[in-house]
């Protein structure tokens, strides 16, 4: 049956309604979202995700559809204590699911008191990860589309009395999700600049990548990097975990 003229005139109306409602909507979130309220309710949100009080400097919308929010930074409420600050998150959300996360130059200072506690306790899992097959345990309750990108950021670990006892400097992490033949598996990649190991040694362009499933948490594509010494003694996140007599990691 053919399509009057009328009609159509008034799906193209419709159509133009929606797109205009929609252009407001998005024009009062953009102001919205720039509020110093706006600002303070994020800010309580991010606190109670990850557990340490937060503030925002700003926040905006920026294209395609992302949430970007700028000078963050950790309100620790002892002296000394851990601090974490970042530049930049911008937070998105497209229409396959997928949810990318992007930091840009965040610092993690974590503190150890003299009970050996580490400070901040929302981060003592990164403070205390040891073992590289560890890493996916960490990301485990966080969304499976989540695809995190950490771009030239640092981590310092730190004693009561401002001692250093190991740091990681311009680390650049990746994080994507993969389906492979119906099986959920994880593409994990590390770069650091600069890394000083606890038990003595220091590392330079340090790479590796690797994937996990749910089954094996690491299965190394990538190990390369330059030691100065100590690459042996002890084990921690940088080591290639051991191998038992028929090859596998153990």
């Amino acid at each position: 049956m053919p399509v009057s003229r009328q009609r159509r005139r008034s799906g193209l109306g419709c159509l133009a309604t929606l797109a205009i409602v929609a252009a407001v909507l998005l024009t009062a979130l953009f102001l919205a979202v720039r509020t110093r309220g706006a600002c303070e309710l994020l800010a309580d949100y991010v606190s109670e995700k990850i557990g340490v009080r937060m503030s925002i400097g700003s926040a905006r919308i920026a294209l395609p559809c992302d949430l970007v929010l700028e000078d963050l930074a950790s309100r620790s409420p002892a002296a000394g204590g851990g601090m974490l600050r970042v530049r930049s998150a911008w937070v998105g959300l497209r229409l396959n699911g997928d949810m990318p996360v992007r930091i840009e130059e965040a610092q993690l200072d974590l503190v150890r008191d003299a009970a050996g506690a580490w400070q901040s306790p929302a981060f003592e899992q990164v403070a205390t990860l040891a073992d590289v097959r560890q890493t996916q345990g960490i990301f485990a309750p966080m969304p499976k589309r989540l695809r995190l990108d950490i771009r030239d950021s640092g981590i310092r670990w730190r004693n009561a009395n401002g001692s250093d006892v190991a740091a990681v400097e311009g680390l650049d992490f990746r994080i994507i999700p993969l389906d492979v033949f119906g099986r959920p598996i994880w593409y994990y990649e590390a770069f650091a600049k600069t890394v000083r190991r606890p038990g003595g040694g220091e590392g330079k362009a340090i790479r590796r990548q690797w994937v996990g499933t749910e089954a094996n948490p690491y299965v190394q594509i990538v190990y390369t990097g330059v030691w100065s010494e100590g690459k042996t003694q002890g084990r921690d996140w940088w080591s290639v975990p051991a191998e038992d007599e028929s090859g596998r990691q153990k």
